[in-house]
């Protein structure tokens, strides 16, 4: 049923959206405007806004917060999910109660990504 119902969208977005650049929301919309003024496959364009929402979705799904940053890497805005981990509490309270060398430990690893991402970012601005 679902297949059948997705041929019938895409015979009608083909034969009657697509013709006349009329703007439908979602990821049709989305086709439609690109393809118009960029001349992207819309067919492609759905497939890659569909999949970049799956994958978004998922990480919501998972807790993971996402940041978007503008150009100049600033953070520009945040995906949270509605509801936080249920452990969320716990695993604060664990990470308190860490001794002093697996502080030691985890902290020396941040910094050197730090310093790694640091060394990453100056020399993909120099050249």
């Amino acid at each position: 049923m679902l297949v059948v119902s997705l041929f019938f969208s895409a015979i009608v977005y083909n034969l009657f959206l697509l013709p006349v650049n009329l703007v439908t929301g979602g990821a049709g919309g989305i086709a439609t405007i690109t393809n118009y003024v960029y001349g992207i496959d819309p067919a492609l364009m759905i497939l890659i806004v569909s999949i970049t929402c799956a994958l978004l979705s998922e990480l919501t799904l998972k807790k993971i917060k996402v940041i978007f940053c503008d150009a100049k890497r600033n953070p520009q805005s945040e995906l949270v999910s509605y509801y936080g981990s249920h452990d969320c509490s716990q695993k604060l309270k664990n990470q308190i109660a860490w001794n002093e060398i697996s502080k030691q430990q985890v902290w020396t690893v941040i910094v050197a990504q730090k310093i790694n991402n640091s060394v990453v970012i100056t020399y993909c601005n120099s050249a």
